[in-house]
């Protein structure tokens, strides 16, 4: 693709200035519709059942297939309280967590099915047994019956115990979920899925283990015990079609007079933005702009040319979701609609994310810096939020068992200014203009969206990104 034509399609859909500013009114409304619809979801609804709250639920493409299978597989265990095993297998991006999800909101809307109590269990967090027995227990409201000093034998018990109050009470069935099945693998004792597999034979109630992992092959990595209880039945998901994705991109950028009445209500009543009372009759001037300018995108051949090539390269649906959110990220009050011009470059920052010139730029960082970015990409994808703090903690315990891992704080600080300045790591605004010691110690960041976080994850297991094997390994193993 030719950079120098995109500024072509500027005079494709001329605007004059009356034009232009009536549009404006309701581009940022518009965006923010779009940002909506294509933001993350929380992966699935944790904890007791619930009686299903109205929400808006995007729809997924491509995984058809795949939610019907896990549907029926969770209904019919629900009815029939039985007891049952899934695996989700799938590269990353490929939207397991996220069917799932759906899957279980469609249960919830069941008026005849039982709804399922949810637990997760986090293979980088919970593979040692007795830290899984000690936060499942604590799930399922359990833990008010543990003290400090329990043992994993009075953990087990606890667990036992709660299993059979509930089949005895007719409670609703149990769906625990095992993110990062592989890693579960790694540990020379699965004894905690060895627990959660006898209980889920032992008749204890219905319980249903879900494992969701990138590895096709993930049962060879089992013990023969925990192997012969895992493999009732797949799931597996392959990349999207072109189809797909152009179905996709129609749903996300798809608006209405009611969306955009909607989306302005919510940005007036969080930035205390006082309500125009004229151009309420231009809405649909807006949606049908906006119509008009999807039209020509989707007509245009480069637009088509990139996304063919991108789907030929086997990008996932949530590098496209990504793209998705960068052209929507364009729009303004100089540019009210999308052009062609906004996916292209979408599809040009987001191509270098997913190759190696991030795992390069990793693998030719300083030791501290190396060893800082590892660790907040091990707890970018445990989920919570961090900070340097929580990382130097963590490189502590690494730096007792490697002289070579042992960072001093001062070196931390320095290393986290330095990938601040290379904005590898981002910073909330207040705390970026303040830039101390303490600020950066404890201020809450992130890495850039820039760094795939999966990408990395990837090269890391592959041994790609120049690590140390104490290192690497601390980081695949250890909590």
């Amino acid at each position: 693709m030719d950079s120098s034509s995109d500024d072509d399609d500027r005079s494709a859909c001329p605007l004059d200035d009356e034009r232009r500013a009536l549009l404006a009114r309701w581009a940022p409304a518009a965006q923010r519709r779009m940002l909506e619809r294509l933001a993350d979801r929380p992966p699935v609804r944790l904890g007791r059942a619930k009686p299903p709250a109205p929400h808006d639920v995007p729809p997924l493409f491509g995984v058809k297939k795949q939610e019907t299978e896990i549907f029926d597989r969770l209904k019919a265990a629900a009815i029939q309280g039985a007891s049952t095993s899934l695996i989700l297998c799938g590269h990353a991006g490929s939207g397991k967590r996220a069917t799932l999800a759906r899957a279980i909101d469609r249960l919830d809307a069941e008026a005849d099915v039982p709804r399922y109590d949810v637990a997760e269990l986090h293979g980088l967090v919970h593979a040692d047994a007795a830290a899984g027995l000690r936060d499942l227990a604590r799930q399922l409201d359990a833990g008010r019956r543990r003290n400090a000093t329990s043992r994993y034998v009075d953990d087990l018990g606890i667990l036992v115990e709660e299993l059979r109050r509930r089949r005895a009470e007719r409670r609703a069935p149990l769906l625990v979920i095992l993110h990062e099945l592989d890693a579960f693998a790694l540990q020379p004792r699965q004894t905690l899925l060895y627990v959660l597999l006898d209980a889920m034979q032992s008749r204890l109630g219905c319980v249903v283990v879900c494992g969701i992992t990138q590895d096709h092959g993930v049962l060879e990595l089992f013990e023969k015990r925990v192997r012969s209880r895992l493999h009732n039945h797949h799931v597996a998901f392959t990349r999207p079609t072109s189809c797909d994705i152009e179905s996709f991109f129609g749903d996300r950028f798809r608006l209405s007079v009611e969306d955009l009445s909607a989306a302005s209500h919510r940005l007036a009543s969080e930035t205390s933005v006082r309500k125009r009372s004229r151009a309420e009759d231009t809405r649909q001037q807006y949606v049908d702009a906006h119509t008009e300018a999807w039209a020509l995108i989707k007509k245009d051949e480069r637009v088509k040319n990139a996304l063919g090539d991108s789907v030929s390269c086997g990008r996932s649906m949530r590098w496209f979701c990504r793209v998705a959110a960068r052209c929507a990220a364009c729009i303004n009050e100089d540019d009210p609609l999308l052009r062609p011009a906004f996916l292209l470059e979408a599809f040009r920052a987001q191509e270098p994310n997913s190759c190696l010139c991030w795992r390069a730029a990793v693998r030719l960082l300083p030791p501290a810096e190396k060893a800082l970015v590892i660790a907040f990409l091990k707890l970018e994808r445990v989920g919570n939020q961090y900070c340097l703090e929580n990382a130097a903690h963590a490189l502590a315990r690494l730096g007792q068992a490697s002289s070579q891992e042992a960072f001093d704080e001062d070196r931390l600080l320095e290393a986290q200014t330095l990938l601040l300045d290379k904005s590898m790591v981002l910073l909330s605004a207040d705390a970026r203009n303040r830039r101390d010691a303490h600020v950066l110690r404890f201020a809450p960041c992130r890495l850039a969206p820039a760094l795939d976080v999966d990408d990395l994850w990837l090269a890391l297991r592959g041994d790609d990104l120049g690590c140390t094997t104490t290192l690497r390994q601390w980081a695949l193993n250890h909590v």
